[in-house]
């Protein structure tokens, strides 16, 4: 396990790491996370590896600026929870678009498309436009259903995921599409019409958001590990 760079600084939430036995964890083992990938990309065989980046693009654009070779040499292919869009002016035609994990560095976003589009790389894209949407009660059923920690962890952090998005949208922190509609019409399962008849745009942060999430959530991490699976 390799510690990666922050991309933008970031606070990690106490419901993120509230998993069985975590505490436990000697900070000693865990290795600089540039400094891992760049192990692996020496010691891999040619055109072995399937690079999933499902966070901040930074620790890979940093491979790839400074090991462009070795980068070339070692990977296969590589997928991304991210998203494109139409741009003319670049030579590929395409620009990193306003996907979260895009946002998180948008310069080493850009990096890692382009070097992808101008060497030939197998590139996947999975955007927020391209992934099934499930029950939020899925995660919560299974938990239920079994005594696996894991479980439990993964449902309790999907609710508490959202309850601090909620916070960070109406504090104006998520990009100018993510508004309260947006919110209830995705994770409460509300259309406009119920959203503008509760008046639902007078909630805010002080709103017990978990009371009304009976929505769906997009896998974006699930399918973009499955598009590298042989």
């Amino acid at each position: 396990v390799g510690i990666g760079s922050e991309g933008t600084p970031y606070s990690a939430q106490p419901h993120e790491y509230n998993l069985e036995d975590f505490s436990t964890v000697k900070q000693s083992r865990l290795l600089d996370g540039r400094a891992l990938m760049l192990k692996v990309l020496q010691r891999a065989r040619p055109k072995s590896l399937r690079v999933v980046l499902i966070s901040s693009l930074r620790d890979f654009a940093d491979a790839v600026a400074s090991h462009p070779s070795l980068v070339l040499e070692k990977v296969h292919m590589v997928a991304v929870q991210g998203g494109l869009e139409p741009d003319p002016t670049r030579p590929s035609g395409w620009r990193a678009d306003t996907s979260v994990n895009n946002l998180f560095d948008i310069a080493a976003a850009d990096a890692v498309y382009t070097f992808c589009f101008a060497h030939s790389i197998r590139l996947t894209v999975v955007s927020r436009h391209a992934v099934p949407l499930l029950p939020m009660q899925l995660a919560r059923s299974f938990a239920e259903r079994t005594n696996c920690p894991v479980m439990r962890y993964l449902a309790d952090a999907q609710f508490l995921g959202l309850v601090g998005l909620w916070k960070k949208l109406c504090a104006g922190q998520l990009p100018a599409r993510c508004s309260k509609q947006w919110f209830f019409e995705t994770f409460c399962s509300e259309d406009a019409g119920t959203f503008a008849s509760r008046d639902r745009d007078a909630l805010d942060e002080r709103t017990d958001i978990n009371t009304y999430l009976t929505g769906h959530v997009k896998p974006y991490d699930v399918v973009a590990l499955m598009t590298v699976l042989p």
